[in-house]
């Protein structure tokens, strides 16, 4: 099965495009889909729920339809290997931990980033023995830009 489709994908998005005072009725109708032993009874139960449900719900349809090359590699795994990769799936964990951590703002994109400045004169510096390179160039840089900033732009 290629990355870009799972078990998992497929019935969430099933749901997703499904009305909630539907899902314990399409949930019953979706599940001998993926829970079937091979391809044939999978294909005859996907035909069932397209009679069920296809004018009703045509995206669901057209969704495992679309899917469909990608999704019967993975019924040729055993129901109950197939039971572990769908309800364990360290992927899909980490995915949900990245996405609630970017909704709580942990992860801030460029433009809403607060620059901090601070002047190389007012770094506490008492805690060094000796200067290095870089400090030269630090102090050096930093006497540049203030010189720059103090005078007069030109025309003015």
């Amino acid at each position: 099965m290629t990355a870009g489709v799972c078990i998992i994908h497929l019935i969430r998005n099933t749901f997703h495009l499904a009305s909630k005072r539907d899902w314990d009725a399409l949930k019953r109708d979706v599940k001998p889909i993926y829970n079937a032993p091979n391809a044939d009874p999978a294909r005859v139960a996907l035909d069932e729920l397209t009679d069920k449900w296809g004018d009703r719900y045509s995206a669901i349809i057209r969704l495992w339809n679309n899917a469909w090359e990608e999704f019967i590699p993975c019924l040729d795994y055993d129901v109950e290997i197939r039971r572990v990769i769908c309800s364990t799936n360290a992927i899909e964990s980490l995915n949900a931990r990245y996405r609630r951590g970017q909704s709580q703002g942990s992860l801030p994109d460029r433009a809403s980033r607060v620059e901090v400045s601070v002047p190389c004169h007012q770094i506490p510096r008492s805690h060094r023995t000796g200067t290095s390179p870089m400090d030269d160039a630090l102090e050096t840089s930093s006497q540049r830009l203030r010189h720059h900033l103090q005078r007069p732009l030109a025309g003015s």
